[in-house]
C-alpha cells in the first residue's frame, strides 16, 4: 500500500457534498479556488478565503437530519486526548463527518448524541458498496469535551475480515492516532 500524499488528502470527490436536494457546493468550491492569488486551483491555506463554505457545510445530509458531511476534516491530538475537527473554522464543530478519500469506506466524525451516532451509521452504510456492507466496521472512539462542547469522536474503518458485517467499538487513546493516521491517511494536527 502506498503512503498517502498531500494530493490524496485533499479531495475533489463529490461523495462528500450535501444531498442533491440541498445547495450545491461544487460552485462554491470553484469560487474558493478562483479566489487564490496563484490561480492554480489549489484550496487556499487562509480559512478567511473560504468563509462562505461554513454556511454550505451547515447543511445536513438529508431532510430531518442533524449530521453534516463536511468538505475536509482532521484529527487533533495531544498526550491526553484526541478529537475530530472541521478544517474550516467557520463551519460546524459537532455532528460532522468526513469520508477519507480512497477505496475503503473510512470516515472520521464528531457526534454529540446517540441519535446522531445512529444517523452517522446510516450515512456510512449509504456510502458503502455492496461488498463493503458485508465487511466488519471498527469504530475507534473517544469521549471528549473541547471548547465547551461534549462530543464523541470516531474514526471508522471498514475491514475485510468476515462476511458478517460485525461492528466493533474500541476506546482509543491519543497514542494510537499516528499509527491509525499512517494506515488510513487522514490529516492530523498536534495541539
Amino acid at each position: 500500500m502506498s503512503e498517502p500524499t498531500s494530493d490524496d488528502n485533499s479531495t475533489t470527490n463529490h461523495e462528500n457534498t450535501p444531498a442533491s436536494g440541498s445547495a450545491s457546493s461544487a460552485s462554491s468550491h470553484s469560487d474558493c479556488r478562483s479566489s487564490t492569488s496563484s490561480g492554480s486551483g489549489e484550496l487556499p491555506s487562509d480559512p478567511d478565503e473560504c468563509r462562505h463554505l461554513g454556511h454550505i457545510e451547515a447543511i445536513p445530509f438529508g431532510h430531518n437530519c442533524n449530521v453534516r458531511i463536511i468538505r475536509r476534516a482532521r484529527v487533533a491530538y495531544d498526550e491526553d486526548n484526541w478529537f475530530v475537527m472541521n478544517w474550516n473554522f467557520y463551519g460546524p464543530k459537532v455532528d460532522i463527518c468526513y469520508r477519507i478519500p480512497g477505496p475503503k469506506n473510512t470516515w472520521i466524525a464528531r457526534i454529540s448524541s446517540r441519535a446522531n451516532e445512529e444517523e452517522l451509521l446510516r450515512i456510512v452504510g449509504h456510502h458503502s458498496s455492496q461488498e463493503q456492507k458485508r465487511w466488519d466496521r471498527v469504530h475507534y472512539i473517544t469521549s471528549e469535551s473541547h471548547m465547551g462542547e461534549d462530543a464523541v469522536s470516531f474514526i471508522i474503518e471498514c475491514v475485510k475480515r468476515t462476511a458478517t458485517g460485525r461492528l466493533f467499538h474500541k476506546a482509543t487513546g491519543p497514542e494510537k492516532i499516528p499509527a491509525l493516521q499512517q494506515r488510513m491517511g487522514f490529516q492530523v494536527i498536534e495541539v
